[in-house]
């Protein structure tokens, strides 16, 4: 019975400035965990990516053994055919990690491929100078946006 009479007359509670003092505490302290936490994402983006690629090699493989070659997993732009479903999930999964919206081809992919070979590279969000190549050779790995050919050559490959 004190207790609740204590409660209401006001002795007891904490103060303003206490409040005020947690509040603040709490909000610095999130801020540094925020600040740590977008590298991670940043890694996490490049490791779905790097997986979605994977998906995409065999899929261009299970392409050439149905189909004549890989010539149909890129469009003459240069970019991933959208007209294949599994082709097309794999774009969009790609776009979400680059900032790209769902149903359009995924920012700075770029797939070069004919009936015998083929090349698709990505540029990393993480390590922003570079990007992941895979091709029809079995090569997949992280490359320098340098390294990668203005106008590549037939066979298709990422070296």
């Amino acid at each position: 019975m004190n207790y609740l009479k204590n409660k209401i007359s006001g002795q007891k509670g904490f103060t303003l400035a206490e409040v005020l003092i947690v509040l603040s505490i709490i909000v610095t302290m999130a801020t540094f965990a925020i600040t740590r936490l977008n590298p991670i994402r940043s890694r996490s983006k490049d490791t779905s990516i790097k997986v979605s690629l994977a998906t995409l090699r065999n899929t261009a493989e299970i392409n050439f053994n149905s189909q004549t070659g890989y010539a149909s997993i890129c469009n003459n732009l240069n970019q991933l055919s959208l007209t294949d479903p599994e082709i097309k999930s794999i774009n969009d999964k790609i776009g979400k990690e680059v900032g790209s919206a769902a149903g359009v081809p995924a920012t700075g992919l770029k797939c070069y491929a004919d009936t015998s070979s083929y090349f698709v590279y990505v540029p990393l969000v993480a390590a922003s100078s570079n990007v992941f190549c895979i091709d029809s050779n079995g090569f997949s790995e992280e490359l320098a946006t340098t390294s990668m050919p203005a106008t590549p050559a037939t066979p298709f490959k990422c070296q």
